[in-house]
């Protein structure tokens, strides 16, 4: 083994098995990847997280403005919630709970026609009042969101606000969504658990107390896996040996490392679509911002899906708010400009930008019959998959699915 890739983690260390074949290795040290990776290690397991860049969190992002007051901009992730029971359980095992940090209860308002509205004012209430009586009796199961929630709302209200606020949360089209992926019901609350919250240091801080007590390697680029008496992991500091592998990349990524290993995974991967968008974070001074405080803007104009507002959390000096953009139809000048436009500012009062690329799943009608493909062809296998494809796009979901194939490693110790 390359003696780069030594045993050295950021936190405890393990000697690896014989002839230095790990027990797992995971590629990616997102939130799935490293519940995953946290999960083995509780079981036992010597694993290795390998992560392409120097920081863990993956889509959970938050970029520090004044290190000496703290105050951060969120690019990925933005809340927490206490029905997050998997996460919260993952973050008490690794000491973290002191870092989670209440919200303030704002309200979200509405981008439409160049002015700021209330959500209220864009409903049609009487057309709500027929309607919702369908909800209890009907199925969101094979129907997406525009289909079930145009039948139990209103056709008007899905088209004036709820298409809208659908695509906000999910930075994307809303519309062929499945509604099933949205609003789950989660059964386990922790009470003592303020019901939102963020994290001191930005919700980054949450992967990065996982990452402490896990085996991490860092800007190392995995190039291709393949199955020779368990894996071969190749990457751009050497070979390693592992029993088991775990991808948890996005599933784009996904499909390509598994084109050896698992060919049919690959392809099924390779179906789900894909939705890109472009982030801008912004922050000024307090005083140089008129709007009242608030909780984002869901935007009824093509120009953008949403802005989440950093007022939630209360700093004596600043403010900031994250705008999501559909990818490549704006550019950096008119970004800026919506951005002005919305927060009734001038370009010279902004003191931070920051922005960023991502790409996201995008599930579509039949998405579970892909994913009810996937766990058939790995369910003999010594590899797992995890990540936001699966469950859904929240920070729970992702974390539930990394504690769903932990059992799968720990039914299968020696690997196949």
């Amino acid at each position: 083994m390359n003696d780069d890739l030594d045993k050295h983690g950021q936190g405890d260390t393990w000697a690896a098995g014989a002839e230095g074949v790990y027990d797992l290795v995971v590629v990616g040290a997102g939130i799935s990847g490293l519940c995953f990776a946290h999960f083995a290690r509780h079981a036992g397991f010597s694993t290795l997280v390998l992560e392409k860049s120097a920081e863990v969190g993956g889509l959970i992002e938050s970029i520090t403005v004044d290190e000496e007051d703290g105050f951060c901009l969120e690019m990925g992730a933005h809340t927490c919630y206490n029905s997050y029971s998997t996460l919260l359980e993952v973050l008490d095992e690794c000491g973290g709970l002191d870092l989670l940090q209440s919200r303030l209860k704002l309200p979200y308002r509405f981008w439409h026609r160049q002015r700021i509205c209330s959500i209220a004012s864009r409903l049609h209430f009487l057309e709500l009042l027929f309607s919702i009586w369908r909800l209890p009796f009907t199925d969101k199961d094979d129907l997406n969101l525009k289909e079930f929630y145009s039948h139990v709302l209103g056709e008007d209200n899905y088209r004036d606000v709820f298409h809208h606020a659908f695509s906000a949360v999910l930075s994307q089209n809303a519309d062929g969504y499945p509604a099933a992926m949205l609003f789950k019901k989660r059964p386990h609350h922790r009470n003592s658990v303020m019901r939102k919250f963020s994290a001191r240091g930005g919700l980054q801080s949450i992967p990065r107390a996982i990452s402490k007590t896990l085996n991490i390697k860092h800007q190392v680029k995995v190039k291709d896996i393949f199955a020779e008496n368990g894996y071969i992991v190749a990457t751009s500091q050497g070979e390693i040996r592992t029993k088991h592998i775990a991808i948890a990349t996005d599933h784009k990524q996904a499909s390509s490392l598994l084109r050896h290993v698992n060919p049919d995974v690959a392809e099924l991967l390779s179906m789900i679509p894909t939705a890109y968008i472009e982030t801008v974070a912004v922050a000024l001074k307090k005083e140089h911002c008129p709007l009242e405080p608030h909780a984002g803007l869901i935007s009824t104009d093509t120009n953008f899906y949403s802005s989440v507002s950093r007022d939630v959390i209360a700093d004596k000096y600043y403010r900031g708010m994250t705008y999501h953009y559909p990818a490549k139809q704006l550019g950096q000048t008119s970004k800026l400009s919506v951005i002005c436009e919305s927060l009734n500012v001038m370009p010279e009062n902004i003191l931070f930008s920051e922005e960023k690329s991502q790409s996201l799943p995008a599930p579509m009608h039949g998405h579970d019959l892909i994913i009810d493909k996937i766990h058939s062809r790995l369910q003999n296998t010594s590899c797992y998959l995890v990540g936001n494809y699966f469950n859904g796009i929240a920070i729970e979901d992702c974390v539930v699915r990394a504690k769903q194939e932990s059992s799968r490693l720990k039914s299968n110790p020696n690997g196949k």
